[in-house]
């Protein structure tokens, strides 16, 4: 009972808040003298524009700042130059756009701003955003996803992104984040004239991770931690993770800076089918090798770590921050507006050791593993039935619902 009331008290002060924020809004539009929101994407719910527009004035009103970027570079003369640029400001650590620090002078002073939520002109403006995020950000993790893709007008780069924001209930976000950057000319000058970013996840999801509680997530990986797996292969798939490196090296597959193209989680794709045949005829090489790249660990505390993710809560997801059936699985679920939990295996140091266990207590190593009320039902597309499944035939939403994940 007394749990009970002081998660009602907390729920009460974190509405608190949020109510209090979107009636800054206004206020904070009068402090600060810069162009206000012009676009926001259709497919954004209202309420999810004003709570995403809400943190960012949190940050404006109540951050703490940081060094705003300086401005005595020379704005690029090819585009070459701003390239080069451009990966200097990827490569920071930590990277611009958590450190606060960038080249102003690569971007057009009318640059368009642009994040699935809101989109906005002027380089002032994305500088004074960056200048605040110190205040903003408790803690930071970041790693660039594959090669920058370089074309004749656009630079395109991806990273995993993980951060704790400086509010009440600790929250922390992680998803797949990309930036397109669109080059244009300003007189002589070789510029970025748009930043449009991109997010693996759904805009509702980045509200949810905004306003659920964080204390108890990891966000920087430990640097002493006994077993850390040091294979080659890392984390990725024991069998596709090897063939997509193989043929992006042949050149036979391009390299958009994801393990493996999101259209393969179709459940009538090419790769969906030959999961299945794995699945069916090399699951034992399968387990083989998602053991060969955890190496040795200590079974029983994996088997602990797994049982209390699982009861965390109704519904539970261990995932990859990239995996095309995760990103999908996660989606669907949002569209549904249930609540869940995931564990990204490919951002914790045992996340191959929790991979390869979950093989041998479910009899598939692929991911997703999604459990409702503490019933394991597959993957995305198979399993036990698997939650697309489940959905089809009518019975997600009534199993959800039993499990208490819609509030």
């Amino acid at each position: 009972m007394q749990s009970k009331m002081r998660d009602e008290r907390t729920n009460r002060k974190n509405l608190s808040l949020i109510v209090t924020l979107l009636k800054l809004f206004p206020l904070a539009s009068a402090l600060r003298m810069v162009p206000r929101m012009e676009v926001s994407p259709k497919s954004v719910s209202p309420f999810s524009k004003m709570a995403w527009v809400a943190a960012e004035t949190y940050g404006t009103v109540f951050g703490r700042g940081m060094k705003e970027a300086s401005d005595s570079k020379l704005p690029p003369r090819s585009k070459d130059e701003l390239m080069s640029r451009l990966a200097a400001d990827n490569e920071r650590t930590p990277p611009y756009f958590l450190g606060g620090e960038f080249d102003a002078q690569a971007y057009a002073e009318d640059c368009v701003f642009a994040d699935p939520f809101v989109s906005f002109q002027g380089r002032a403006r994305f500088q004074a955003n960056l200048a605040n995020l110190g205040g903003f950000i408790t803690e930071s993790y970041a790693r660039v996803l594959g090669q920058a893709e370089k074309n004749d007008d656009t630079y395109y780069q991806k990273f995993l992104v993980k951060l704790r924001l400086n509010l009440p209930w600790s929250p922390v976000l992680a998803w797949p984040w990309a930036v397109k950057y669109v080059i244009g000319l300003r007189g002589d000058d070789v510029v970025v004239i748009e930043h449009i970013e991109s997010w693996d996840v759904s805009a509702e999801e980045g509200v949810r991770q905004l306003f659920r509680s964080g204390r108890n997530a990891k966000v920087t990986p430990s640097s002493t931690v006994e077993n850390v797996n040091t294979n080659k292969l890392g984390n990725a798939d024991p069998i596709v993770g090897p063939l997509v490196k193989v043929a992006r090296a042949l050149n036979l597959m391009q390299d958009d800076g994801n393990p493996e193209p999101l259209a393969w989680a179709d459940s009538d794709s090419i790769p969906q089918q030959f999961s299945k045949f794995s699945q069916t005829f090399l699951a034992s090489f399968k387990q083989f090798a998602a053991d060969f790249v955890a190496g040795e660990y200590d079974q029983r505390t994996i088997d602990t770590k797994i049982d209390k993710f699982i009861a965390s809560q109704a519904v539970t997801l261990f995932t990859f921050s990239t995996c095309p059936f995760c990103i999908r699985a996660k989606q669907l679920l949002d569209d549904l507006g249930a609540s869940y939990s995931t564990l990204e295996l490919d951002t914790v140091e045992d996340g191959a050791a929790i991979r390869a266990q979950l093989g041998r207590r479910t009899g598939r190593t692929s991911v997703p593993a999604i459990w409702i009320n503490n019933e394991y039902i597959g993957g995305l597309n198979d399993g036990s039935p698997g939650l697309v499944p489940l959905n089809e035939s009518g019975k997600l939403v009534p199993y959800l619902k039993a499990a208490g994940a819609f509030r």
